[in-house]
């Protein structure tokens, strides 16, 4: 969880880092929303995996009723995919001008 709040902060930093102004142009915007988005995904990963945790602790996720894991699994999959494509887009895009 701390990883992908991280990255999710890491994602964020970056154009912020480098002075990309969401209001001068079109670009720098999509930049913009393209992380966050990712970064938003990551966030609500880590609020299902303490929900997860929380049902576990409380003895409401056993062998016999575990899809809420299951779910949470799938999504970090979902999440994963969805930030290495962002980041794959909003960093290799500009190397083919």
């Amino acid at each position: 969880m701390l990883l992908a709040l991280a990255s999710g902060g890491a994602m964020l930093m970056g154009p912020w880092a480098n002075g990309l102004e969401p209001t001068t142009h079109a670009y720098p915007a999509a930049v913009w929303v393209l992380l966050g988005w990712a970064a938003l995904h990551l966030a609500v990963g880590v609020i299902m995996t303490l929900y997860a945790l929380a049902r576990s602790l409380a003895g409401k996720l056993t062998r016999e009723h575990d899809i809420d894991i299951h779910n949470v699994v799938l999504y970090w999959h979902f999440a994963a995919i969805t930030a290495v494509v962002t980041l794959a887009t909003v960093a290799l895009f500009p190397l083919l001008a």
